[in-house]
């Protein structure tokens, strides 16, 4: 499964997909996805909806990530904006990044102005003929694993999520996954998803926060998370549990002071589901050296295969 997974990421995070802008993605998810279920498409949003035999139950797992725009251009200095959720700021550092459109594609540093705060990215040549407004900003770091099966790249959030749940697709008998857009900017695609599809339960599927200052850490398992800004469904939390201590599967309890999950989205959309947020842990969020443990996505994988099965 390992070399699977890994496949899987490095094509994914090769996606310039920046929240609001799914479009190459989702195609590519509907590609893949409609040989092995039943029915896939895209929705009115843009959300890839997939569904495999008989579900009652539904996986939400966001297909965009974080980024900025352009919003103007002198000679080899652009102006950009950070999207609304995308809290990623190099401060004293400069990040790899790449300014794209159809035809159009610059490499240069992200920076943050001393006095100011402002972002800005500077590029090697005067750009200032092919710049325009509203040209997506993505970061652009190389993909790299290590022996031990850690990898550090961009856009692992949220990559893993999507990568686990392709592998719980493969092997539950019943399911439905919605890929959901603009999780990072306004969960308007699971607000869209969770009125039209009125799921009873939702597995919410992200990547969430580990390392210094978080309890979640690298290659201890996925994350069940108790409460962020909203407390999940007990029922669903202690079944969930319940699996991982039956097929010894290694897993971690998270309690949130908050969160920025698709699971407002779900709320405001369809408030009677029922929903559990399951975290792939990841070191060095919404930056370009995203740091995660493939491990803890075969765990995830494995766990959640389980509990779906359990509700067949």
């Amino acid at each position: 499964m390992k070399k699977q997974i890994l496949k899987q990421l490095k094509t994914l995070t090769g996606f310039n997909c920046v929240s609001g802008n799914e479009a190459d993605i989702a195609n590519y998810l509907v590609r893949i996805l409609k040989p092995i279920v039943d029915e896939c498409s895209l929705d009115s949003v843009g959300n890839v909806v997939a569904i495999k035999g008989k579900p009652k139950m539904c996986i939400f797992s966001h297909i965009d990530k974080v980024g900025y725009v352009a919003a103007g251009c002198n000679k080899k200095l652009i102006s950009v904006v950070a999207l609304k959720k995308a809290k990623g700021y190099p401060g004293s550092n400069t990040w790899p990044v790449r300014i794209v459109s159809n035809s159009v594609c610059h490499s240069g540093s992200l920076f943050q102005d001393k006095n100011e705060g402002n972002l800005w990215v500077k590029t090697k040549e005067d750009v200032s003929e092919n710049i325009k407004p509203g040209m997506l900003v993505c970061f652009d770091s190389e993909f790299k694993e290590t022996k031990s099966g850690i990898v550090i790249t961009n856009s692992l959030d949220n990559c893993l999520g999507i990568t686990t749940a392709i592998e719980v697709i493969k092997k539950a008998k019943n399911i439905c996954f919605v890929g959901t857009v603009q999780e990072e900017m306004s969960s308007l695609g699971a607000m869209y998803a969770a009125q039209k599809l009125d799921f009873e339960k939702v597995i919410v599927l992200d990547a969430t926060y580990a390392g210094k200052g978080n309890s979640a850490k690298l290659g201890h398992g996925p994350t069940i998370c108790l409460k962020d800004d909203y407390w999940g469904n007990k029922q669903m939390i202690e079944g969930l549990i319940n699996v991982a201590e039956k097929l010894k599967v290694d897993y971690q309890v998270e309690v949130l002071e908050n969160g920025g999950s698709d699971i407002k989205g779900i709320v405001f959309g369809s408030a009677g589901t029922k929903f559990v947020f399951i975290g792939i842990p990841v070191e060095g969020m919404h930056t370009p050296y995203e740091k995660a443990d493939l491990q803890d996505v075969e765990k995830a994988a494995f766990l959640l295969t389980e509990f779906v099965k359990n509700h067949d």
